[in-house]
């Protein structure tokens, strides 16, 4: 996945959508919509870890829960490296 902060352009690819249960043509991709995947303490763990990465204070390394659309949920790794 790639995240523009810049213009809060999210793209995912075709298995991101597989793993959150998501149809591309129908799920309107967004930092909020990824994060309604997302137990609300693990939401405010990841806005925090990401403000973090993006002033360079940490790496964008964490493994979370992520509820699929079906209802069922799986553990991943997520990890990643802010370009400017």
């Amino acid at each position: 996945w790639e995240w523009d902060f810049a213009s809060g352009k999210l793209v995912w690819s075709q298995e991101q959508y597989r793993l959150f249960g998501e149809e591309r043509s129908s799920f309107n991709l967004t930092y909020t919509a990824y994060l309604s995947h997302l137990s609300a303490n693990d939401q405010q763990l990841l806005r925090e870890l990401v403000k973090d990465a993006i002033e360079g204070k940490t790496v964008f390394a964490v493994e979370h829960e992520i509820v699929r659309k079906d209802g069922t949920s799986l553990r991943v790794f997520e990890q990643g490296t802010v370009l400017f």
